[in-house]
């Protein structure tokens, strides 16, 4: 399709596609959400926000417990082969048989159960800054099931869907120890009724993700006149990728060293 050399033709597509994305979805409480990523990775929070935590007043937004901070899920494979497996989706898999999982799957969740996950994800959303994917390094495969890609998906009743492939792989740092674990952060999805995550679960394999909340929408804080809106104002408890960097110091030492070995 042609497309017309209009700036105010040109924002409006824009806005559409921010709406629909969700890349201004939180905007009105102060803070940068989006659908499936985010360019500033979602670290910055505005000060009004965080002047809000404690809920006094006027306060856009109150301090979420660090008990609620965390969401762990935990998927197995039996033995039968490699599984195409959805977490979330509530909309879809709440009263699907196992939730939408093949029988040949089992799902855990440390701090609660799978129906209280879907349930939350409905009726009071979330949106993390960032998860951990932890594998079994006992099962011969498990450094391919951390090389999966995650589809995340967000579709709505009227046939609209957006779908972002993530590579794991892309996260893993060539300066860590361990090679059965990824910190995939900053990274940031909303995760609702109409959010699903979609990958393969290997055969025998065993994947653990452990979601951060960043924020989340709580109906019943109306009930005693707080925002709706929590906030985690704590830092998130896992780091990014960093690129490797030297101290002035230590390279004039370094360059001292070289120096002296070549006499």
């Amino acid at each position: 399709m042609k497309r017309l050399n209009n700036q105010r033709h040109e924002q409006y597509l824009n806005q559409a596609e921010e709406i629909f994305f969700g890349a201004n979805g939180m905007e009105e409480f102060g803070l940068q959400d989006t659908f499936a990523f985010n360019p500033d990775g979602g670290a910055n929070v505005q000060d009004d926000t965080l002047r809000g935590a404690d809920g006094n007043g006027g306060a856009m937004a109150v301090a979420k417990p660090d008990f609620d901070r965390t969401l762990t899920i935990t998927l197995k494979e039996e033995g039968v082969g490699d599984t195409p497996v959805t977490l979330f989706g509530g909309n879809d898999n709440l009263t699907a048989t196992d939730f939408g999982f093949p029988p040949n799957v089992t799902v855990t969740v440390l701090e609660s159960n799978y129906q209280t996950v879907l349930n939350t994800s409905m009726n009071a959303p979330f949106a993390i800054n960032g998860f951990r994917v932890e594998v079994d390094s006992t099962i011969a495969t498990f450094k391919n099931q951390l090389r999966q890609v995650l589809s995340i998906i967000k579709a709505d009743v009227y046939g609209m869907d957006a779908r972002y492939r993530l590579q794991m792989r892309n996260y893993f740092s060539p300066f860590q120890q361990q090679d059965d674990i990824i910190n995939v952060a900053p990274y940031n999805i909303t995760i609702a009724g109409t959010t699903s995550i979609s990958f393969l679960l290997l055969e025998d394999n065993e994947i653990t993700f452990t979601f951060f909340t960043k924020t989340q929408i709580q109906p019943d804080n109306a009930l005693h006149g707080r925002p709706m809106t929590e906030i985690a104002v704590a830092p998130l408890p896992i780091n990014a990728p960093a690129n490797l960097a030297l101290s002035p110091s230590s390279v004039d030492r370094l360059a001292s060293a070289i120096a002296s070995a070549r006499g």
